[in-house]
């Protein structure tokens, strides 16, 4: 599932996903790149810390933040790097030097409803904005009025979803969803690959790689999802290059 996606002429791509994926996307990247572009591949925690000046010294063309999902938490200190603090694209977010954001998951929201707000808010503020007073919800009224709330007695507990149907318009034209079954047709055959981890050139924090490598080994690609919620300890490595696919 792909959101805030539109045609667009691409010569520079930036692109956030996690550690465990990094080479492989610039791997995939090298081997079937068509065209005279140039991408930029870099982890979610080096999207905050050492890249950060890199991403923000460029304008690009399109943003891909794989397993956009991670960035689901308005406070979460990688959503406001990619979104901003009220995840408005505020000067000195990532998103704001991009000309397209494209946020691709499979699992948009892993919980509940409310988990789509972040994305919203940046990429598509009228699904966020009410219609009586012209006002962006906060994330709260948001999740009041798409999400069954249940008060515990200490606070509210969001417990389902409600007024889909309205929800689902508001995400018609943003979200462009492709489900197996209806793609089975094209898909080549079932192949199996190796997932690189460079944690020595490139700088991948070594803490971050092992998470992803072990979840990769155990779990597979849909394990990736789980890893956002562990802690991550990184110990720096070295980096000798700005890490750009030719």
């Amino acid at each position: 599932l792909i959101m805030g996606c539109d045609k667009a002429r691409v010569l520079k791509v930036a692109v956030i996903c996690p550690a465990g994926v990094v080479e492989t996307w610039k791997r995939e990247i090298a081997e079937y790149r068509q065209g005279d572009w140039v991408a930029f591949v870099t982890s979610y925690d080096r999207a905050m810390g050492s890249d950060r000046r890199v991403l923000l010294y460029q304008e690009w063309d399109v943003l891909i933040v794989d397993e956009g999902h991670f960035a689901k938490t308005p406070t979460a200190k990688r959503t406001q790097s990619i979104y901003g603090k009220k995840c408005d694209l505020e000067v000195g977010s990532i998103a704001a030097k991009a000309g397209q954001v494209w946020v691709a998951t499979a699992t948009p929201m892993p919980n509940h409803p409310g988990e789509l707000y972040t994305h919203l808010r940046a990429l598509h503020r009228s699904a966020v904005t009410s219609d009586r007073t012209g006002n962006v919800w906060p994330a709260e009224q948001f999740n009041h009025h798409y999400c069954a709330m249940k008060h515990t007695g200490f606070g509210y507990k969001i417990v389902g979803s409600k007024n889909e149907a309205e929800l689902n318009r508001k995400l018609d034209g943003f979200m462009l969803r492709r489900r197996k079954a209806d793609v089975l047709k094209d898909l080549p055959p079932l192949t199996f690959g190796e997932v690189y981890l460079d944690c020595d050139v490139t700088g991948v924090d070594f803490a971050e790689a092992e998470i992803e490598r072990k979840t990769l080994t155990e779990i597979g690609v849909d394990g990736l999802r789980v890893t956002e919620e562990l802690p991550i300890h990184p110990v720096p490595v070295r980096r000798d290059q700005m890490g750009f696919v030719h």
